[in-house]
Formats: C-alpha cells, sequence, structure tokens
C-alpha cells in the first residue's frame, strides 16, 4: 500500500471526476416532507456520491487510518488527511521530480526498461497530484536517452506525431530493435574485411618468397673466361698462336 493515503485517494479519485463535488461542498440539509422533487433528487444524488467517495477513501486506508476516519463524511475526511500528509506529500514529490529530471538512460540498458522507470516516476507525480503535460513527460523521455537514438528524436520532431507514452515505448523499442541489427552488420562486415585483408597479405609474402628463391645470384668477380688461344713468350716479346694455325701473332 502506498505510504500516503491521499496518494491513494488521489489515484481512484480521477477516475470519478463527476463526484469529486463532494470535497468541496459541504452536504447540503435534508428537504422538507412537502419540498419539490428537484430537491430530493439534489439531497438524494449529493447523499449517494458522498457515500460513494467515502468508501473508495477508506478502501485505500491502512486498518488504524479507517479506525480515525470511519465517522466522517468525504470532506471531512479530505481535509483531516492533507493536514496528516501535506508535508509527507510534499517531500514525496521533490524526490520524485528530482529522480525523474535526472534520469539518464545507460549505455547498455534495455530502452523498456529506462521508459517503464520514468513513466513510473511521471505516474507518481500524478497519484501526488501533480499532472504532468503529455509533450512536457514525452520531451523528458526522449533527452533522457542515449546518443544511439538521436536519429530516431530527429525523425519524431520531423513528423510532429501525437502519441501516448506506451505508444512512444513502442516505438524505441522497434528502434531499439532496428539499431541492434545495423550493428550486428556492421560488426560481421568487418569481421569480413579483415580476414580477407590477413589472407592477401598471406598471399602477397608467399609469391615474395617464391620470386626471391628462384632467383640465382649472379657472380661479380673471381671467375675468369677460359682462353682459348695459346700465349707465347720469345726473346722478350708477348704473342699467341691462334688456335689452328702455326703463325704468331705480336702482341704490341
Amino acid at each position: 500500500m502506498d505510504p500516503s493515503p491521499l496518494g491513494n485517494y488521489v489515484i481512484i479519485s480521477r477516475i470519478n471526476k463527476k463526484k469529486l463535488y463532494v470535497l468541496d461542498n459541504e452536504l447540503p440539509p435534508k428537504p422538507a416532507q412537502d419540498a419539490a422533487n428537484e430537491d430530493w433528487e439534489y439531497y438524494q444524488s449529493h447523499i449517494d456520491d458522498n457515500e460513494q467517495v467515502t468508501c473508495v477513501m477508506l478502501a485505500s486506508m491502512s486498518p488504524e487510518l479507517q479506525r480515525q476516519h470511519e465517522t466522517m463524511n468525504a470532506k471531512e475526511m479530505f481535509l483531516h488527511l492533507q493536514e496528516l500528509f501535506g508535508a509527507q506529500s510534499r517531500v514525496e514529490r521533490f524526490e520524485t521530480v528530482r529522480a525523474l529530471f535526472q534520469c539518464r538512460m545507460a549505455p547498455g540498458t534495455f530502452v523498456e526498461i529506462h521508459v517503464l522507470q520514468m513513466i513510473g516516476y511521471i505516474e507518481k507525480l500524478g497519484q501526488l497530484g501533480y499532472d504532468l503535460n503529455l509533450e512536457l513527460s514525452i520531451d523528458l523521455v526522449l533527452q533522457s536517452l542515449t546518443s544511439s537514438f538521436s536519429q530516431f528524436i530527429m525523425n519524431f520532431h520531423m513528423n510532429k506525431k501525437e502519441m501516448s507514452l506506451a505508444e512512444l515505448l513502442n516505438m524505441l523499442k522497434t528502434a531499439e530493435g532496428c539499431l541492434k541489427k545495423e550493428s550486428s552488420s556492421v560488426l560481421v562486415v568487418g569481421s569480413s574485411s579483415s580476414q580477407n585483408k590477413g589472407k592477401t597479405l598471406k598471399k602477397k609474402n608467399k609469391n615474395k618468397n617464391k620470386k626471391a628463391s628462384a632467383k640465382v645470384a649472379k657472380p661479380t668477380a673471381g671467375v675468369k673466361k677460359k682462353n682459348d688461344k695459346g700465349t707465347y713468350f720469345h726473346q722478350g716479346i708477348f704473342g699467341h698462336f691462334g688456335r689452328g694455325t702455326a703463325k704468331l701473332i705480336l702482341l704490341a
């Protein structure tokens, strides 16, 4: 049970708005026996509405509070509850407002969990008698999201579509699913690219090794061609014989 009976009362009383006048108006005096039918109908209607609101208020209280208020009518009960819990309600409202405005979606958190928490704060303020405007409530939810929802927020404002908080939550859940699919696709593409790049590098290195092993080092010195001609030295003169001839060729 809510620690504030007044908060519980406000929840139920919002469903019975046509009967809330009994909280502001005193019970009318009982008409005379010969009074007009309209007077009797008004009186009986007020009595019936008062009894219904009183029963609803008592049902939202703890047993101890019920004993304290069982002899009071709806208006008397309402005034007494304000005296008992007015200060407590003020503190509770402050704490709820602070939690709502400081609420931020943590990275890795499911959007459903985050938005439901914010809706809980918004509804609690309503229970305390302070209803937030729907547009303000939606703005508070949108500004609390992570940067990954920036495109969703832009599209939301461009379309200017009116919706409830429940409808907004469903749209955010759909957007979250799309974001996860896009993220998975990027990871798969990135992994494939890395694998292909690795295979290409391995292939290039293999080709380089093959080319290096196929090359033969050319000698630059130390190897001389065989001389086909015979060298001759006679009387201080160098010369040689040509192959197949006995002719002496003098070397200058």
